[in-house]
């Protein structure tokens, strides 16, 4: 489709919305309220960490992001940040959320949103929660650069600092 005609018809569709939901939803549709911006701005914001990796012969991203404090948006910024890193790196993308306290963590995934009666995103993501992670496992005791993990946890106290 050529630019021109791409833009014959996107002023074709955006002067007549009405029109436009009878072809999406037939002769029931929603009631056309208002023309919004169809600019979709980009973002300066940057992931915590994106990796590349690789498991049983598979290449894909993994995402992580370190939350301190709880942020009521903070699923929806991840499913941005994955569908961006994803288009970027043309690899399949491992969300992952590390909570540093029970405070910093909202709402549990699957995050999503439906319209009325048609379940448009789930978007599910891993989540850890440093104050349960078990720092002594036999994996993580070699894990040095991990060490000041558990004491950033709220409740850690003297001996789980030793």
């Amino acid at each position: 489709m050529t630019t021109v005609f791409d833009l014959i018809l996107r002023r074709l569709v955006q002067g007549h919305p009405e029109q436009l939901l009878l072809l999406l939803f037939g002769g029931q549709p929603p009631d056309f309220i208002r023309m919004a911006d169809s600019s979709l701005p980009q973002s300066e914001r940057r992931a915590d960490t994106v990796m590349v990796v690789e498991a049983h012969g598979a290449r894909f991203a993994v995402d992580v992001e370190i939350q301190a404090q709880a942020d009521p948006h903070f699923a929806a910024r991840l499913l941005d940040y994955t569908v961006r890193i994803h288009r970027r790196e043309k690899l399949p993308v491992l969300p992952v959320a590390i909570y540093l306290t029970p405070e910093a963590e909202g709402s549990p995934p699957p995050y999503g949103f439906e319209c009325p009666g048609i379940r448009v995103l789930t978007f599910d993501f891993q989540v850890i929660r440093l104050w349960e992670v078990d720092y002594l496992q036999p994996t993580l005791q070699t894990a040095a650069a991990l060490l000041p993990l558990p004491v950033l946890e709220s409740r850690a106290g003297p001996e789980r600092i030793a």
